[in-house]
């Protein structure tokens, strides 16, 4: 189960993204979610000694160990341990399970093979006992412990059936184990890619104003004819620095990138777009 657990993990969030809400030592707060969707969104909240994850996945668990509990859960190759994780939720391992038919179909068959192997089983007794206990419905506790306390054939019983255990990790716990790894994986990630000071759009040569894309490796041309060329700065607004190429005041100066104007204010002074000199070709990026 656990295999398919974590196949079906990696379906239902293999386009979430991480949402930093908190991250202030270890007190954390990180939320996962689809874009536009809520459907098995989840949450990591983190606090001196515990972890609590809770979402779209049918139950809530509080994890208590370590101060950091991200160095207690964090894994290689997404890994997980429910056995030893749950012994440190409130609830204990208890908390984590819940009936499971394939385990009562388990133990039965492993008890009825251990009374034949001991010579205590009549002849007939496996026939019998699909006829009047596994072929019936068993996807409720209670309803299956019935007929199974209620089974005898030529005076065989099981005896101290009230003691046997049914119980396996509830599925959405090993999910939820498997959202924590991530998370932590995911989270890692984030704190690795470094801080970058220039805002995203400068990191292409390419600038958005008031719906227009600008291609900054091609010189511009304004409605009056002067020809403008980015000089790879930024103003402090944002605005490309450009320097015109064709005014003749600019010509007659030794360093032409003195005269200088920012994009903005050029778009400013005509009030619409420049025009590329050269036609242009789909630019990566952001922008204004």
């Amino acid at each position: 189960m656990k295999d398919d657990i974590a196949a079906r993990f990696k379906r239902d969030t293999a386009t979430h993204e991480l949402t930093v809400l908190k991250d202030d030592g270890l007190y954390r707060h990180l939320h996962f979610a689809q874009p536009g969707n809520s459907e098995y969104w989840w949450d990591l909240v983190t606090w001196p000694g515990s972890l609590a994850v809770r979402g779209d996945m049918g139950g809530e668990w509080i994890f208590t160990r370590l101060p950091d509990m991200f160095k207690f859960f964090r894994s290689d190759g997404g890994r997980i341990n429910p056995c030893y994780w749950s012994k440190k939720t409130e609830g204990g391992r208890l908390s984590c399970e819940v009936y499971d038919e394939a385990t009562f179909r388990q133990v039965v068959t492993e008890h009825f093979v251990e009374s034949v192997r001991f010579g205590d089983a009549p002849r007939g007794l496996g026939k019998a006992l699909r006829a009047d206990v596994l072929d019936w419905d068993l996807s409720s506790e209670d309803e299956a412990r019935r007929l199974l306390r209620d089974f005898e054939f030529r005076g065989f019983e099981f005896s101290d059936v009230w003691e046997w255990s049914f119980r396996d990790f509830d599925p959405w716990f090993l999910w939820a184990c498997h959202s924590i790894v991530d998370g932590i994986r995911r989270y890692d990630l984030h704190r690795a890619i470094p801080a970058v000071e220039a805002p995203a759009e400068h990191l292409t040569p390419a600038w958005r104003h008031r719906g227009v894309l600008y291609d900054l490796t091609r010189d511009l041309r304004d409605p009056s004819g002067d020809h403008w060329r980015w000089l790879g700065s930024w103003d402090e607004d944002g605005s490309p620095r450009v320097v015109c190429l064709t005014d003749p005041s600019v010509q007659d100066q030794a360093d032409p990138a003195a005269a200088v104007d920012s994009m903005a204010s050029l778009i400013g002074l005509y009030r619409e777009p420049l025009r590329h000199l050269r036609p242009t070709v789909a630019t990566r990026g952001g922008g204004r």
